[in-house]
């Protein structure tokens, strides 16, 4: 360390702090000097918006299932199969994936581009208020049990069913008076 009371004490940079110390520019990690310009993107084509993620992925397990339940089919023995269930359950998985991922892709096409969607994106683009989110409420536990009353009256009997639709409407209305008045309060 210098004696000198001219010379600055903190690493020498092209910014001055004050009081003659200087500091470096900051780094982002990225080998810039400069933060990066995060709303000066490209247009987006709409066609990015088909190959979301998540419908990649439900469309991958219907693929999937699809390709396993022929296999499936076809090999387990004679054509069609000895073993309809296996078949008929591999089938439905397939169609399980196919639904949600036709489902997910069609709402791509509605939705404005998000920014993970992008090649170029940034996450910190899109960073704001998150929502508002419910109190503490009674009535999910009540409605359940109504539900849970509903079905259990196919097996004890009808007046266990008018106990579960009675709970189920208060429940209902409930709700919707609390979601009206904004929470419990």
């Amino acid at each position: 360390m210098s004696d000198n009371p001219e010379e600055p004490t903190g690493p020498v940079g092209p910014r001055e702090v004050g009081g003659g110390i200087t500091s470096p520019k900051p780094s982002f990690g990225h080998g810039t000097e400069e933060m990066p310009d995060l709303g000066s993107h490209p247009p987006i084509h709409r066609k990015i918006a088909l190959f979301r993620v998540e419908s990649q992925l439900m469309l991958g397990v219907g693929v999937f299932f699809a390709v396993v339940g022929t296999v499936f089919t076809v090999f387990s023995g004679q054509f069609p199969s000895q073993q309809p269930t296996g078949a008929a359950l591999l089938m439905t998985c397939a169609i399980w994936g196919f639904l949600p991922g036709a489902f997910l892709m069609y709402w791509s096409k509605q939705s404005r581009p998000r920014q993970q969607d992008r090649p170029d994106g940034a996450y910190a683009a899109e960073t704001g208020p998150l929502g508002a989110f419910p109190d503490g409420s009674i009535w999910p536990l009540i409605l359940g049990t109504g539900a849970t009353f509903v079905v259990l009256g196919m097996v004890f009997g009808a007046w266990t069913a008018v106990v579960g639709a009675s709970m189920l409407a208060s429940a209902l209305v409930g709700v919707v008076k609390e979601a009206r008045r904004g929470g419990t309060t």
